[in-house]
């Protein structure tokens, strides 16, 4: 990571406290608009002095701890700051970020503008006031460094992609956030277990109890898991899991509907096609079509 003084001067609102950092600079222009847009963001490692109080800020922003502590006030929440935690803050949310002198935050931040990222933080349940827990920092930290490459990359078409990466960034990080204080516990690292069972096993798991014999659990209790970290039922994954690979295989070619069927388990081929089109929106026979268009047309000259 750069030193902070070879980096560009930064505007008024980014902190100078910091003992190395490496920051992007996108559009600066000024908050507002309907499209959004990236303004700045980057990494920074926090001097242990590193203090930040306002009483309002005029862009989005998201932060992760990426390593150390502090300590957060976010309007009337305060709580301490662990590798882990994201929060969000913007016009009208005071908040105070104060770093622990014996061990300072390595931290991501995110600035973005323009109504349709209000609309993308509130989506993915992180408006402006949030704070969160992430179970899998490294993703996390992967989709930060993706999005500063991005930017600090070739200029064509660098908003756009800046733009597109940090809707998925925020996306992402809303479908995997914990609430605050159940990082790591010890039922997502259950749940996560599980999921990586059914991963590896979805061709011979083929229902809710199934995956819970593997797992050695109650099917009761896993279920609760699926619905609390996942947002569905152990079925439901497990049968998208399914599907996606029914997918994968027609795309292959060299297999009938019918076969693909009676391989997932299917007695009825009628019976898959009506899941396929649930899951996959299309029938098995015009995905068939979908998937070999592109070879057409290239042959065609189209």
């Amino acid at each position: 990571m750069e030193s902070s003084e070879n980096q560009l001067s930064p505007p008024g609102f980014i902190s100078q406290q910091v003992v190395q950092a490496r920051l992007f600079y996108l559009d600066l222009s000024g908050p507002g608009g309907q499209a959004l847009r990236v303004v700045c963001g980057g990494l920074e490692q926090c001097r242990p002095d590193y203090r930040v109080h306002r009483e309002a800020f005029p862009y989005l922003s998201l932060e992760l701890v990426a390593g150390g502590n502090g300590r957060l006030r976010l309007g009337e929440e305060e709580v301490d700051l662990l590798p882990g935690t994201i929060f969000t803050y913007g016009p009208g949310v005071a908040h105070d970020i104060q770093a622990d002198p014996a061990n300072p935050p390595l931290k991501y931040f995110l600035d973005l503008s323009g109504e349709e990222a209000a609309g993308v933080l509130d989506e993915a349940g992180l408006p402006p006031g949030t704070i969160l827990q992430i179970a899998d920092l490294p993703r996390a930290r992967q989709l930060f460094d993706e999005l500063a490459t991005a930017a600090l990359g070739p200029a064509r078409l660098r908003a756009r992609r800046c733009a597109t990466l940090a809707e998925f960034l925020v996306l992402t990080l809303g479908t995997d956030a914990l609430p605050y204080g159940t990082r790591q516990s010890r039922a997502y690292l259950t749940f996560a277990r599980c999921r990586d069972i059914a991963r590896e096993r979805f061709l011979d798991l083929t229902s809710a109890a199934d995956l819970a014999a593997a797992c050695r659990l109650d099917q009761a209790y896993l279920c609760r898991q699926f619905r609390r970290f996942a947002d569905e039922t152990p079925y439901a994954y497990l049968l998208r899991l399914r599907l996606d690979y029914a997918a994968r295989r027609l795309r292959e070619g060299g297999c009938l509907v019918k076969e693909i069927a009676a391989e997932l388990g299917f007695a009825n081929p009628n019976h898959f096609s009506r899941v396929f089109r649930r899951i996959h929106g299309c029938s098995p026979d015009a995905f068939l079509r979908l998937a070999r268009r592109p070879a057409l047309d290239q042959s065609n000259g189209g």
